[in-house]
């Protein structure tokens, strides 16, 4: 916690490694609590990446270099918010696309399950050819 302190004067003081030794003491904390959000190895390196440019970016703001880790992690929580919002647009826009090339006999019954009979109506409505589990 010494060193956090140390350090985080050291940066703002113009050196440019001892930013380096705080990526290098929590790197691999953040990039498992980012990890924990977005599953994904490689989603977890970009934003762990943008965590740490974020927190140099704005560590003039750090009022108490002595909480550098309870800070550090505050930025992860937020980035990884950020990071599910951006993510939230491209799904919506997926599940409206596939909905609207659906026919509307799919639309009607997308609720139900393939063994029930109006499932199975729709099915032959829509694909009259197609062999019905009766056939097998």
């Amino acid at each position: 916690m010494q060193q956090d302190v140390l350090w985080s004067q050291q940066c703002l003081a113009g050196d440019p490694g001892a930013y380096g030794h705080l990526i290098r003491t929590y790197q691999s904390e953040v990039y498992y609590l980012v990890f924990a959000w977005v599953k994904s190895p490689e989603d977890a390196e970009e934003v762990t990446q943008e965590v740490f440019l974020k927190a140099y970016q704005n560590l003039a703001s750090l009022r108490r270099p002595e909480h550098f880790r309870a800070w550090l992690r505050q930025i992860a929580r937020n980035t990884c918010q950020d990071w599910q919002r951006r993510q939230r647009p491209a799904f919506e826009m997926l599940q409206t696309d596939v909905a609207s090339d659906m026919p509307a006999a799919w639309q009607a019954g997308r609720n139900t399950h393939p063994g029930q009979p109006e499932a199975r109506l729709q099915a032959e409505t829509i694909c009259p050819d197609a062999p019905s589990s009766h056939d097998r």
